[in-house]
């Protein structure tokens, strides 16, 4: 699968691609930025994180967009700076409803248990991904890294200053809206 972690500001990605059990490449780049400079990496299926970004990037222009179905699997962490320079982390699941992240660490994909254990432990967001490399099997090749460039949070993710009561706070680990 993957495994993303966020710290400081920092987002990380490992930068295996596998295909069925089966490694296709070590390296995959898995963090972006958008055109308004947040930076995004999404766990789960390549062609998710594409359908992820354009229909991200279409928001940013327009409310009125509509949600497309993605996979049970599928995660995704969008990292901005906020009005007050600060960094902010929103995790995203298959509903795309932005979760603010409240803790100083978060960590998605197959290596995350593995990740979050290291930052927990003071490890950095790229540390924290080298450790999923070597011992998490759906995780390999090596740690990528981006932070965000300063932009405002409202042409990021329309709606959520506007509006933050549809902005969820969440601490990793917590049930998700389905209750799993």
């Amino acid at each position: 699968m993957t495994t993303l972690a966020y710290r400081d500001g920092i987002l990380a990605a490992d930068s295996l691609t596998t295909c069925g059990g089966i490694r296709v490449t070590n390296q995959s780049v898995k963090i972006e930025r958008f055109s308004t400079g947040c930076v995004y990496a999404n766990c789960g299926y390549k062609a998710e994180g594409a359908i992820f970004r354009d229909w991200m990037e279409k928001r940013m222009t327009s409310h009125d967009v509509e949600k497309p179905k993605l996979s049970d699997c599928f995660e995704a962490f969008v990292v901005t700076i906020n009005e007050k320079d600060e960094y902010v982390c929103y995790h995203y699941d298959s509903i795309l409803e932005p979760d603010l992240i409240t803790e100083e660490f978060a960590a998605a994909g197959s290596g995350d248990e593995l990740a979050l254990g290291a930052m927990c432990m003071g490890a950095s967001a790229i540390d924290a991904v080298n450790a999923a490399i070597r011992f998490d099997t759906g995780s390999g090749g090596k740690a990528m890294s981006m932070i965000p460039k300063r932009y405002s949070i409202d042409s990021i993710i329309p709606g959520v200053k506007r509006n933050l009561t549809k902005v969820r706070k969440v601490k990793m680990g917590e049930p998700n809206q389905a209750g799993e």
